[in-house]
């Protein structure tokens, strides 16, 4: 038969049974937010995918869930991240400075190869009055804001790296 041609010695394993070429493996060689499925936890609690919708505070564990598809595994390896930055208010201002006071990265050991991910993150503790968590594909930045960048399309003009971000702390700042 056709199946057993293939599983002949020397048979050709970049062709299928039928004798035709196969097809290549799909390839993932960057992430699209459209390419992670994921939910939050905060401390043990799903909250689904947007941050917003929790009242974080210092010390508090973010657990992000979910799947890539499988080709992409390795793509989210160092792309997937949690940060905390330190912020002058608990409401984002474009305008502000916003320095980078703890992250965790996705690493071998948070994706499995059939594209699920686990990663962890606590909220780090600011010396300023508000802070701002994101969670972000690709690089984590050093400063959010006009003196680093920015993870959100509408405000970088690029790419969109931006999955789900929050705010708190207190609304007015005395510095």
């Amino acid at each position: 038969t056709t199946d057993e041609a293939a599983d002949a010695p020397g048979a050709d394993p970049a062709t299928d049974p039928g004798g035709r070429p196969a097809e290549p493996a799909p390839s993932c060689d960057t992430l699209a937010t459209d390419d992670v499925t994921y939910t939050i936890w905060v401390n043990g609690t799903d909250i689904g995918p947007d941050l917003r919708v929790a009242t974080l505070l210092p010390g508090d564990e973010v657990v992000v869930t979910g799947t890539v598809p499988a080709d992409c595994v390795d793509a989210l390896t160092g792309a997937l991240a949690v940060a905390t930055y330190a912020a002058p208010g608990a409401v984002f201002d474009p305008m502000a400075t916003q320095a980078l006071a703890g992250a965790d990265v996705c690493d071998e050991d948070c994706v499995d190869p059939d594209g699920s991910f686990t990663l962890r993150h606590v909220v780090v503790s600011t010396d300023t009055c508000g802070w701002q968590v994101d969670v972000v594909l690709g690089p984590v930045l050093e400063t959010v804001g006009p003196d680093g960048g920015y993870y959100s399309s509408t405000l970088s003009g690029g790419v969109d790296r931006l999955l789900t971000a929050d705010n708190g702390g207190s609304d007015t700042c005395t510095v």
